[in-house]
């Protein structure tokens, strides 16, 4: 019996390169999904490409788009099949350097028998995160960089299952991950299993919300977006012990002071940050007191001397 395949919406927006990585950003807030912007050389115009299922409201993610940007885009959708689908995935998705020692490749392209990476095979599937957006990649270098002193980790928003299975291939154990999108429940079990790693990660379907334990680890990955990252910040500080780390990113540079001043006033300390070009992020530990540290201003004043009458 012929199978037919599941139909989909390309939609598309046609932007000025300057603006592109800014309706990517609100298209992945609207729709939950990982959207590809597709540039050609001295063209100044970016295409911003999401797929949707067929009963998406896209009348209503045209007006949201006009609402929040004054200029007039250019939208476009089209009808295409699953395998279609699929395809398009493989026009801009291709072999790249995460870390220093990782590198992904597309499950389409094959593994060099002998590489001097860690290969890592993903299928982003209808799941967001390919590790190609700068801040999934700052966070892959964090996770990386403290492979020798975290061993637990706690990947909230997995999507794909990209950063857990990077901390699964850097020796880390004991991971445990937690989204609310089935769609990419499915598709991180699989990118698991092709990479060997499903016996390592445990995924849960939670939001950070309903996610209830008491267990604290050694490593929090947060790739959230900005107003996630100030509503549950206690919460993602209560899953630290004293020795861990929390590296929170997605965030818009307009907003890293805000979010920077927040954290820090939560007794957090700040080892290390990257600031994009759009976009920045954060590596915090613990104080030493676990307090909230304030500057004593009389520190900054020059002692007076002593002047005998």
């Amino acid at each position: 019996m012929a199978t037919t395949d599941n139909t989909y919406i390309a939609f598309t927006v046609f932007v000025p390169v300057t603006h592109s990585q800014d309706v990517a950003e609100v298209l992945r807030t609207l729709t939950n999904t990982e959207p590809a912007i597709v540039s050609k050389p001295g063209l100044k115009v970016d295409k911003v490409i999401t797929y949707l299922p067929l009963d998406a409201d896209i009348e209503s993610l045209r007006l949201s788009l006009k609402d929040l940007f004054p200029s007039s885009y250019r939208m476009q959708t089209k009808t295409i099949e699953e395998r279609d689908w699929r395809d398009k995935w493989k026009e801009h998705f291709h072999p790249f350097k995460i870390t220093k020692h990782i590198k992904i490749v597309p499950s389409w392209h094959v593994a060099k028998k002998r590489s001097r990476f860690i290969e890592i095979t993903l299928d982003p599937g209808y799941a967001f995160g390919t590790g190609l957006h700068e801040t999934t990649q700052f966070v892959a270098r964090m996770i990386e960089r403290k492979r020798r002193r975290a061993h637990t980790l706690l990947d909230i928003g997995f999507g794909s299952g990209i950063l857990s299975i990077v901390a699964a291939k850097l020796d880390y154990r004991d991971i445990c991950a937690i989204d609310n999108d089935e769609n990419a429940i499915t598709a991180a079990m699989e990118n698991a299993k092709k990479n060997f790693v499903h016996d390592i990660i445990t995924f849960t379907s939670a939001d950070l919300g309903s996610f209830s334990t008491n267990k604290q680890y050694d490593f929090i990955a947060a790739n959230l977006d900005t107003t996630t990252l100030f509503n549950f910040s206690l919460l993602l500080i209560k899953k630290m012990h004293k020795r861990s780390y929390l590296c929170i990113s997605g965030i818009t540079l307009e907003n890293r002071k805000a979010v920077h001043n927040h954290y820090k006033k939560q007794g957090l300390r700040c080892i290390k940050k990257y600031i994009g070009k759009e976009w920045c992020g954060f590596l915090y530990k613990k104080k030493k007191n676990g307090k909230i540290s304030r500057l004593n201003p009389l520190k900054r004043r020059k002692k007076r001397r002593s002047v005998v009458h």
